[in-house]
């Protein structure tokens, strides 16, 4: 082995059977089916001393999603990450370093992080974080200061996360409706979305899955029904495939709680090259969908831990009242 190397990996690395093959014919050894390992040899077999050579050339291999930590004896001071199509956040502190897929995990550490984006890698060491494209040329981010604590994330009593957040939504809902109400109409001039976006507006598509794909519907029908406007509400996993309508004079509103939804992301993508009215719900700041969209409604609801949604859901849905009242009004 060249560089005894660890890799830790969130995604999923679709063409990891040819890789493997490859890998085998040049003397691999694999001791298990995972994908993941098929990145651990496909490090080693491109290591020449230098990992971020080999990450950089390792990604134009790696097709899939994939949230990467590196770690490599040759180089024992140096944590290595990258992503593309999975969540990735770097925590960031005077002489230390932290990666995790979402900021609950390192708000004990640091309340300041760095939003790894698409193809991107990252370099911690004891002089602190450096980003890279996927050609090596150095990427400056800002750095974002998470104003919420730990003790958000925690069950602050109840038995668990689901009862707690529960009791959180009429908070959750005050947060999201109250800056947004002007002389008791809806404004927006806080969110730096104009007028001009609800203006000249032929149709609506509510793209989001799950949960949020639930709370679009509610948002179709008081539009629809009120304004008579046609809306949509699309699965995102399904839009692309259906060869969506989409004109320059369309809305389209992706709702993700996290952000990161990978087929929400994907749609959004696709919805860019037709229209500039794209808009997010998310709750999370910084994240990839709000980074990606032309504007974006942030739903205040702090963090989500339980995996069956209540305050996240209830947020989203009283923003699609709070976006077809701005539509009415405009």
């Amino acid at each position: 082995v060249k560089g005894g190397i660890a890799v830790v990996h969130n995604g999923i690395i679709e063409n990891h059977e040819s890789l493997r093959r490859y890998l085998e014919s040049t003397g691999a050894r694999f001791v298990s089916q995972t994908d993941t390992e098929v990145i651990a040899h496909l490090l080693n077999h491109l290591y020449e001393g230098d990992m971020r050579r080999a990450l950089i050339r390792a990604m134009g291999m790696l097709e899939g999603s994939y949230a990467l930590g590196v770690i490599c004896d040759q180089e024992p001071d140096v944590l290595y990450c990258a992503r593309n199509d999975s969540p990735l956040v770097i925590g960031a502190r005077d002489g230390e370093g932290f990666i995790a897929s979402d900021i609950p995990a390192l708000l004990s550490h640091t309340r300041d992080v760095i939003f790894l984006q698409d193809r991107e890698i990252g370099v911690l060491d004891r002089r602190g974080v450096s980003v890279y494209d996927a050609y090596g040329k150095t990427r400056q981010h800002a750095v974002f200061h998470v104003d919420w604590d730990l003790s958000s994330a925690e069950k602050g009593g109840y038995a668990h996360y689901m009862l707690k957040e529960i009791h959180e939504q009429p908070a959750a809902i005050t947060k999201t409706i109250t800056p947004r109400i002007k002389d008791s109409l809806p404004d927006f001039t806080e969110d730096g979305i104009p007028d001009s976006f609800f203006e000249d507006v032929s149709d609506i598509t509510i793209v989001a899955c799950g949960t949020a794909m639930y709370a679009g519907m509610v948002g179709k029908t008081m539009i629809q029904n009120r304004l008579h406007i046609p809306v949509t509400v699309a699965i995102a996993s399904e839009f692309r495939y259906e060869e969506p309508v989409i004109s320059d004079k369309s809305m389209v509103v992706f709702v993700s709680q996290s952000g990161e939804t990978i087929d929400t992301l994907e749609a959004l993508r696709l919805a860019n090259k037709y229209t500039k009215k794209t808009l997010s719900i998310v709750n999370v700041k910084g994240s990839s969908i709000a980074r990606e969209s032309n504007y974006v409604l942030y739903t205040h609801a702090g963090p989500e831990i339980a995996v069956a949604s209540t305050k996240a859901y209830t947020v989203q849905a009283a923003s699609f009242y709070l976006l077809g009242c701005k539509l009415g009004l405009v």
